[in-house]
């Protein structure tokens, strides 16, 4: 970080103050979580076949639900008739693709069966929670640069699967920065990660509020560091992208934007932690790059760099301003990055840049 020159830094006092809103169900009090660890999930490999996009969904969501509490499951095929089902009395806990109207138009719907709340002493426990989801979604890779529309066809794929793989493990949903925040009907939002190429995710994680109420379900408490960085800001309750505005009032930036070379730009950064790690401070840096899929450490060529503090679990979001560079191309346009410089510690490494809805491209005649 020395080959920056001191005028490209801009330090910020900003701490993200945690606002959980995670929901977990409850009985007597108690957070109810599945009643035989770990978890075992099996997939329907008729809907669910080796090799199929939704079988990669459905992997990298439970991959990252294994980041926090442990999952297992295998393969099946439970076919009647020459017809594959699901099969909902089988003391198992089942995943398939479905016809939407079986799961009434929803993108995704998770039945649970839970051992019972019915004395004021019970220990109530999930036993098993059938996931569903509709398999005319499309489960390729989000683009991670915009909010993702519930429809058909949408990418909600992947996202759906995480979001139903949360409720399997006992999560409400939640009016936060959240992956629970999806909706199962209508036009929902979602906010992602940056995710390079390289991980082979699909883009969609859980956040911090998310893992804090896996946290508060089965007394997780994830003490090592993890940060993430998001294209995505919640302002006013709203989940919107982050090429906004913040001095017009979140005005929405043209696609692309068009500059000159020292113009001033200002955008909306978004970064969090899902760890319980103490308050330290972190280089947030602004890049610019043609190629839409740059997802390299760009420290060297950083636009502006912020210094912002985060304690422990929690998701932050702050007006950033950049600069145009000098020795923007005519007519090429450049997409805007953001990025950390992460600790040697961090537990995921590529969720820690993220190329944001925003672009920009130098005006004629500058």
């Amino acid at each position: 970080m020395n080959n920056l020159s001191s005028s490209m830094f801009a330090a910020f006092l900003l701490v993200a103050v945690p606002a959980f809103a995670a929901g977990v169900h409850e009985c007597n009090g108690n957070a109810v979580g599945v009643k035989y660890a770990p978890m075992g999930i099996s997939w329907d490999l008729c809907s669910l076949p080796d090799g199929s996009a939704g079988q990669l969904a459905f992997f990298s969501a439970l991959g990252e639900t294994r980041h926090y509490v442990n999952a297992l499951g295998a393969g099946y095929r439970y076919i009647v008739n020459g017809v594959c089902k699901i099969d909902h009395d089988n003391d198992r806990t089942d995943t398939a693709l479905v016809n939407r109207a079986d799961i009434d138009g929803n993108l995704g719907l998770t039945l649970v069966d839970y051992d019972g709340c019915t004395w004021s002493w019970s220990d109530e426990h999930i036993v098993t929670a059938d996931v569903m989801i509709a398999a005319d979604l499309d489960f390729t890779r989000v683009d991670e640069a915009h909010i993702l529309s519930g429809a058909v066809g949408d990418k909600a794929g992947a996202p759906a699967y995480l979001h139903e793989l949360g409720h399997a493990l006992g999560l409400k949903h939640s009016n936060a920065f959240a992956t629970m925040t999806i909706g199962e009907t209508g036009v929902q939002t979602l906010p992602f990660v940056g995710m390079s190429p390289s991980s082979g995710g699909l883009g969609t994680e859980l956040f911090a509020d998310d893992v804090f109420g896996i946290s508060t379900i089965y007394g997780f408490s994830p003490i090592y560091q993890n940060l993430y960085v998001s294209s995505q800001a919640l302002r006013a309750g709203t989940l919107v992208d982050v090429n906004r505005d913040p001095t017009k009032g979140d005005a929405v930036h043209p696609d692309p934007l068009g500059v000159c070379p020292g113009d001033t730009v200002n955008m909306l950064v978004t970064f969090g932690s899902t760890g319980t790690t103490p308050p330290a401070q972190f280089p947030v840096y602004i890049y610019t790059t043609a190629d839409n899929m740059d997802y390299s450490a760009r420290t060297s060529d950083a636009l502006a760099v912020f210094t912002a503090s985060i304690g422990g679990r929690g998701t932050l979001t702050f007006p950033a301003s950049f600069v145009a560079p000098p020795s923007m191309p005519i007519g090429t346009i450049q997409n805007v990055y953001v990025g950390l410089q992460a600790p040697i510690d961090d537990r995921k490494g590529y969720d820690d840049r993220t190329r944001t809805a925003l672009r920009i491209v130098r005006k004629a005649g500058c």
